[in-house]
């Protein structure tokens, strides 16, 4: 789960083999601790979330109208003009690689406001990292979330939050950068895909890998059959056992049920992703046929087996030519994510049914191995 402390350089991709069915080895190096309490509750219908009422008029004048037509016109152009302005959600840890960095090279995307209860460490965040505008105590998240000076929110919050505070962006109007996993449930990741798409705003499940170059010329190569057709495929993603104490924090929130948390949760999502991505598959439903849950991290000679390369190829470019120059995932996601706001076409975007599909995925493995669903819960004021 360290990805996301990661360095913040580009790295080459290996090709291995691809063989018939996704098996995702996710282990948990540390036991489950607990932290701090939280209630545990159901997905809330989308329903419940009350419309915002259209305002009509009636006998204009047409001096009038065309009035109004100009200052509306004047007003998205300076919308358009001015970089997207983004605000987080929490003094995360993965705040810097997430979005921080990336925003530095990005003429359209800067950040100028982070929210987190704690007043003193979210005025350290700031000075850190250079953001202006601070929001403290126990209604930060809503008054970040209200600010009419915002255009888009991050949220890195711990899995079982992003649900809620998505959908509390989406009714503000927001834009939104969702870490991944993108919710709890499969469910629940239609309920805010539908909600952006009332509304007209746009949501993103962060997850960046699928936004590099060569992330891209994979999928190209084994779409391609130059390699023959894919039989089966054996991914994983690990963290060696010695990093995990250097890695995680005493009582991370990635090791808390209450939160929605584990392994499968934080870093399954990716290799599911990945292998959904390179064959073509990314909103196919699969079907998780079984899954076993260990404490204990992957046999390091087996996974050695799975990365082994027949070919290997850097690319930093995709194939049209267009370059990043050093991007790292984090940024060309960034790219993605300001054009698609901005109604341009991003050079690769995640579909919303993949990002249910995966979800779905996640589901089926807890499922599988026999430990409880993971619920999403309201954070009480």
């Amino acid at each position: 789960m360290s990805d996301r402390d990661e360095q913040y350089q580009p790295s080459p991709v290996a090709l291995g083999w691809l063989k018939a069915t996704a098996d995702c080895f996710v282990s948990l190096s540390r036991p489950i601790h607990d932290v701090g309490t939280s209630t545990a509750r159901p997905p809330t219908p989308l329903h419940t979330y009350p419309l915002i009422p259209m305002r009509t008029e009636t006998a204009m004048c047409p001096r009038r109208r065309q009035q109004n037509s100009e200052s509306q016109a004047a007003d998205e152009q300076a919308g358009q003009d001015r970089p997207v302005r983004f605000g987080i959600l929490g003094a995360a840890r993965i705040g810097p690689n997430g979005l921080l960095k990336p925003a530095q090279s990005h003429p359209e995307a800067v950040v100028t406001t982070v929210a987190c209860r704690d007043a003193a460490k979210g005025a350290r965040y700031a000075k850190k990292w250079g953001i202006p505008k601070t929001y403290a105590g126990p209604k930060a998240y809503h008054d970040l979330i209200a600010d009419p000076e915002i255009d888009a929110v991050y949220n890195p919050l711990p899995n079982g939050l992003h649900y809620e505070w998505t959908l509390r962006a989406l009714e503000a109007g927001k834009h939104v950068l969702l870490e991944k996993p993108i919710t709890s449930t499969a469910e629940e990741a239609r309920q805010i895909f539908a909600l952006a798409e009332q509304k007209g705003l746009v949501v993103l499940e962060a997850m960046h890998s699928t936004f590099h170059p060569a992330t891209q010329r994979v999928r190209e190569i084994v779409l391609s059959g130059e390699l023959g057709k894919v039989k089966s495929a054996d991914v994983a993603f690990t963290l060696p056992a010695w990093l995990s104490q250097f890695a995680f924090e005493k009582n991370d929130v990635r090791f808390n049920y209450d939160l929605a948390g584990g392994c499968g949760m934080d870093m399954g999502v990716y290799p599911i992703a990945a292998i959904r991505n390179a064959t073509g598959l990314d909103n196919a439903p699969f079907e998780v046929t079984s899954a076993t849950a260990t404490p204990h991290p992957s046999d390091p000679t087996r996974i050695d087996r799975a990365m082994h390369a027949t070919r290997t190829e850097k690319v930093y470019r995709y194939a049209d030519g267009r370059d990043g120059k050093g991007w790292t995932t984090y940024r060309y996601q960034l790219e993605a994510f300001v054009s698609k706001i901005r109604g341009r076409k991003p050079w690769v975007w995640i579909d919303p049914d993949t990002s249910v599909a995966v979800m779905a995925t996640v589901e089926q493995m807890y499922a599988k191995s026999g430990l409880p669903p993971r619920r999403s819960v309201h954070l009480a004021a």
